[in-house]
């Protein structure tokens, strides 16, 4: 049987988190470096992609399996290739990079917000959040200079604007689940008692 969606708001909420710090280097002068920044927007990079790996692997049998494979993988991929190529990894490569990382990320959940999600609430906070992560990674591919300073700006923007959006949808996630056991508790109470069974 599939799993639902909503088994997975912890998930969510952690992802949301570990995309949140990408705020640091903005609040941190220090990783205003970019050997710094080289590593460290790699390594949370790579800690998101294990999570979405984590999702993958739970929604057995659930639609969005194909697409979150595909991101998943991708951001493994993306971070361990940059974390291998350290230190040669120039600014304008991981700029280019992370905004090629974004804009993926943000035309999956537009995809999850358009064919799969079922919840109008859910759905247009997908829709939203994609459209916003696939302008911030076009912006950062074709547009931003290869400057830690302006780099580090966007990184800060799209941090709070993923962690915003992933607690709020894991909440409604949460509560989703609440009211599935809710009603699965119900019923279950309301069932007819079965007849014992003959010895």
């Amino acid at each position: 049987m599939p799993r639902k969606l909503h088994t997975i708001w912890w998930m969510v909420l952690l992802r949301g988190l570990v995309e949140g710090l990408l705020v640091a280097p903005y609040v941190a002068g220090v990783l205003h470096i970019p050997e710094q920044l080289t590593l460290y927007v790699p390594a949370v990079i790579l800690g998101g992609g294990f999570i979405e790996l984590a999702m993958f692997l739970w929604l057995r049998g659930h639609p969005f399996r194909g697409i979150l494979r595909l991101v998943a993988l991708g951001s493994v991929a993306l971070g361990l290739f940059l974390l291998w190529q350290h230190p040669e990894t120039t600014i304008g490569m991981l700029v280019v990079l992370t905004g090629l990382w974004m804009a993926v990320q943000g035309f999956a959940a537009l995809w999850l917000g358009l064919s799969i999600v079922k919840h109008p609430y859910i759905r247009a906070v997908a829709v939203l959040a994609g459209t916003g992560s696939a302008l911030f990674g076009v912006v950062a591919m074709l547009w931003l200079p290869p400057q830690a300073g302006t780099f580090v700006v966007v990184l800060a923007a799209y941090g709070v604007a993923s962690l915003v959006l992933h607690v709020v949808v894991a909440l409604r996630m949460r509560a989703d689940r609440r009211r599935v056991l809710a009603e699965e508790r119900a019923a279950a109470a309301a069932a007819p008692p079965q007849p014992p069974s003959p010895a």
